[in-house]
């Protein structure tokens, strides 16, 4: 609910019984799509946006034409990512991925989807840009924050 109300237009809960890798990936694919079609003609500010004082947010703070697609995935979730990444068009949406992996594997494993996916995928480098036709995995053991300047969306790590 948190997500949702911060402009998230879509969340996937991890499941609680068992599951197969296929299934995540079909409602993960689902979901993907009706997101990318949302409409959204304003965002809301945040809450400590909405504490500033009158006539001190300018609208580049709060609204963007720019979309971005978060994906979070456990250990096992390599091969469902995988799966996601190679149906994206090219035109898709930048996306930032924080992937369950340890240190010095994230790098091989964003080169090894780079190979067999239409769109970039790299490891994200601190104050990277978020574009179209891009996945930025977050490298491993390290958070990953989406910040946004104007209507720049760009990563922390």
């Amino acid at each position: 609910m948190e997500a949702l109300e911060n402009g998230a237009v879509e969340v996937l809960t991890k499941p609680g019984g068992s599951y197969t890798v296929g299934d995540m990936c079909i409602q993960l694919k689902e979901k993907i799509r009706a997101a990318a079609k949302a409409k959204l003609d304003r965002l809301r500010p945040s809450s400590s946006l909405l504490q500033a004082p009158a006539g001190m947010i300018a609208n580049s703070l709060i609204e963007t034409t720019q979309k971005v697609i978060a994906i979070g995935a456990s250990t096992g979730g390599t091969e469902a990512l995988k799966e996601v990444l190679m149906s994206m068009p090219l035109n898709i949406p930048g996306i930032v991925v924080v992937q369950h992996m340890p240190a010095h594997f994230t790098m091989a494993f964003a080169e090894r989807l780079n190979k067999c996916c239409q769109i970039e995928v790299r490891e994200a480098k601190d104050g990277d840009s978020v574009l179209n036709g891009q996945a930025l995995i977050a490298p491993g053991n390290f958070h990953m924050l989406l910040r946004r300047s104007g209507a720049r969306y760009f990563v922390n790590i």
